[in-house]
Order: C-alpha cells, then sequence, then structure tokens
C-alpha cells in the first residue's frame, strides 16, 4: 500500500529492520491500520546487515523515529544496541519491537502475546499440553516462554543447532511442573516426538516462499488430533498447513500472529487500540494479490 500524506502536518515514522525485509508484509498492515485511526504516521522497511546493526540503529534514533520493529536476524543481537527492556523482552532476551522514549531506545517483546492470542481465540488448552516447537530462533524463543507461562507438561524444542536450543532454555524461565527437552532434528527421536505432541509449533523460516514446496518435518507424521501452527506466514497456507488441514488437524497460519504482534506494536508506538480487523484484512490482501 502506497503512503499517502492524510494532512499538511508532521509526520510520525515508525518501521521495520532485519535482512530480508522485502517479502514483509508489516508496511502495509501499519500503513493500512494508521490510515483507519486518521493518525499522521508512516511505517518503513530497512534491510540492515548483521555488521551495521549499530549504525542503523543510531541512524534511526538520530532521525527521530517513533519506534521501529525488529526481525531475523536481530532480534537478540538488537539488545545490545538499547537503553533498556520492558515485559516480555526481559524474560524472552529477545526484542521484536522498539519505542523511543525521551530519547531513550525501549527494548520490548511482542511476539509472546501474538503468539497465544490466535491460541487462546480458538481455546485452545496449553494446560497440561505438550507442545513441540521446531526452531531456536528469536521466534522460537517467545514461543517457548508462552507455553511454559501456560503451564504446558512438556516442551519439546526441535533444532538443528542444539546447544543454541539448550542455551535458550537456560535462559529463559522456568516452572518446576514444566518439562522441557530439546531434540536433535536429524535424529530418531524426532517423528516419536511430534506424533506424541498435543501442539506442533513451526518457528522456522522453512516452507516461506519462494521456498514453500519444502516443510520442516515429514507431513506424514501429523495426526488428527493436534494443533498445527505454522509462523510462516507466506503463503497463508503451507505445505505444513495443507498436510495437517489433510489429516484433520486444527491448522494456525502465521499471519494472525503476524497481525496480533503488529498490533501490540501498534498500541506501544501510538497510545491507541490497533483497528485489529483492518490489519487482518490488509494481511490476507496482500498475501493473496499480486503485491504479496
Amino acid at each position: 500500500m502506497p503512503y499517502r500524506r492524510l494532512t499538511d502536518g508532521p509526520v510520525s515514522l515508525c518501521g521495520l529492520i532485519g535482512n530480508p525485509v522485502s517479502q514483509s508484509i508489516s508496511p502495509q498492515i501499519h500503513n493500512a491500520a494508521f490510515k483507519t485511526k486518521h493518525i499522521q504516521y508512516v511505517y518503513l522497511s530497512f534491510k540492515v546487515e548483521p555488521k551495521d546493526l549499530a549504525t542503523a540503529v543510531h541512524g534511526l534514533k538520530t532521525l527521530g523515529v517513533v519506534g521501529f520493529n525488529v526481525t531475523i536476524p536481530h532480534k537478540v543481537t538488537i539488545i545490545a544496541a538499547l537503553d533498556m527492556l520492558e515485559g516480555d523482552a526481559i524474560q524472552a532476551s529477545a526484542v521484536n519491537t522498539v519505542v523511543v522514549r525521551k530519547k531513550r531506545l525501549v527494548g520490548f517483546n511482542t511476539d509472546v502475546e501474538g503468539f497465544l492470542s490466535p491460541l487462546k481465540r480458538r481455546h485452545v488448552n496449553l494446560k497440561g499440553s505438550h507442545s513441540v516447537v521446531l526452531g531456536s530462533g528469536g521466534a522460537a524463543r517467545a514461543c517457548i516462554l508462552g507455553l511454559t507461562r501456560a503451564s504446558a507438561r512438556k516442551i519439546s524444542v526441535v533444532a538443528r543447532n542444539t546447544d543454541k536450543a539448550e542455551n535458550i532454555l537456560s535462559v529463559l524461565p522456568s516452572q518446576s511442573r514444566v518439562e522441557r527437552v530439546v531434540v536433535p532434528l536429524k535424529g530418531n527421536e524426532v517423528k516419536t516426538t511430534i506424533k506424541d505432541a498435543d501442539i506442533l509449533v513451526n518457528a522456522t523460516p522453512v516452507g516461506m516462499d519462494p521456498r514453500q514446496e519444502i516443510s520442516v518435518v515429514d507431513c506424514d507424521v501429523i495426526l488428527s488430533n493436534q494443533v498445527v501452527y505454522d509462523l510462516v506466514y507466506k503463503p497463508i497456507k503451507t505445505l505444513l498447513l495443507k498436510r495437517a488441514e489433510s489429516a484433520g488437524a486444527i491448522v494456525i497460519p502465521g499471519y494472525e500472529m503476524l497481525v496480533d504482534q503488529a498490533a501490540a506494536s501498534f498500541k506501544i508506538w501510538t497510545g491507541l487500540d490497533a483497528p485489529r480487523k483492518t490489519m487482518i484484512d490488509q494481511a490476507i490482501s496482500s498475501l493473496s494479490g499480486d503485491n504479496a
């Protein structure tokens, strides 16, 4: 969605930093929300290489931005460039939203709220569940933290890099009644672990356009009594979700988390409740149309 000025007054800038960012529909979602709320904000995306992160953050602050989102691969490394953390960012040790307050950069994590909201809307009972999280990045951290808080019985983290996954579990808050284990992606345990799951979450980018013909796991292990949640939002239905739907499982597409975390970021920046319906409609339109 191209940005159009609402008035001749000053414009407040928000944005997204990461690499890659060209596939992101966050600009369309946020600019549609700003228009609906009749506020003079604009949201842009900026490709930032890891080596340039500190310089880019300083530049955004110097430009006087209201705030910005953070995506792969900067959700953890961004912390070193910030002045303080608040809310879930402290426990997750990962940041996806930054706001500038009195020239101080404050980091938040709205991914935890964004991850849990679609599950709550479907009345999925997480307490006592066995949840399997695929991945060991910043998004996986938010999922593990949310599932731990919701008192899952067991959380199995399936990862290619098991050392990284073990490190994540060591820094995230734990609960005595929640068992958390790491399972190697290429190991013999994976199929058994997934078949035993109540909830399967893909927190990796595997299956994202343009490589949408692949799945992070063998889809024949998915059962009808499971909830399958893919954080990949482009395409709307990944191969994993298509196979899960065919198996009779409940499926949750990634654009719902994208919108819910965006809505939380919107409120942090503007102080206003986000127009969620507008944001959902824009997400679906962007992903379904030619500009997806």
